[in-house]
């Protein structure tokens, strides 16, 4: 299966997204958390998300 390099593989499925987010208006950006529910349907070494111009915090 060939991976599209800026989307999930086709195996993978979003099922459901939780996001809350908290705006620090002043310096116009924000703190926040985010769940994501996948289905894996076929066996995957790796899933690469997205994360482009944001500051992970932990995983």
């Amino acid at each position: 299966m060939v991976a599209h390099p800026h989307r999930l593989p086709r195996n993978v499925l979003p099922r459901r997204y939780d996001i809350d987010l908290e705006p620090a208006l002043e310096s116009a950006s924000f703190i926040g958390t985010v769940r994501i529910s996948l289905d894996v349907v076929e066996p995957a070494d790796c899933i690469v998300l997205n994360a482009a111009e944001l500051s992970i915090g932990s995983v």
